[in-house]
């Protein structure tokens, strides 16, 4: 399960402008690395998605991490995510907190849990979308 929206609403909590979402991949790298080196300097988010494909990048980050350590705002925060991958480097993982989103396992618990409040969908939720099939779609799979 992809935690971008729990990292974007964690940051509006906490009154924080929304983290910088980066995907990896072709080419992103030099982007990821300007957002991590600017949010060092102004205590902001970052969020690096699909780290498996930007192993290079990866390979240099616990070291890009520890050049920053010492200009670094408290308030900085780096989010990966991942698949598993036997080549992510190590040393990374080991230096991170760790954090595993699974999906629950089967249609109804699924459906549980997107109806748990504050998970997936929540009456904020529920006000801001305006199509009427959706709403009927909704109804239906609740009951």
């Amino acid at each position: 399960a992809d935690p971008t929206e729990s990292i974007e609403t964690l940051s509006r909590k906490k009154k924080l402008s929304a983290p910088a979402v980066i995907s990896l991949g072709e080419g992103q790298g030099v982007v990821a690395l300007k957002a991590i080196q600017a949010a060092a300097v102004n205590g902001t988010w970052v969020l690096l998605q699909n780290c498996e494909l930007g192993l290079s990048l990866m390979n240099d980050m616990e070291s890009i991490l520890n050049k920053l350590k010492g200009d670094m705002d408290p308030n900085f925060r780096l989010f990966l995510t991942a698949l598993p991958h036997s080549d992510f480097p190590l040393g990374l993982l080991q230096m991170s907190t760790k954090f595993t989103n699974e999906p629950p396992a089967g249609l109804k618990a699924g459906l549980l849990r997107s109806y748990t409040p504050g998970v997936m969908v929540d009456q904020d939720k529920l006000e801001r979308v305006e199509t009427e099939q959706w709403r009927q779609l909704l109804f239906t799979l609740c009951f």
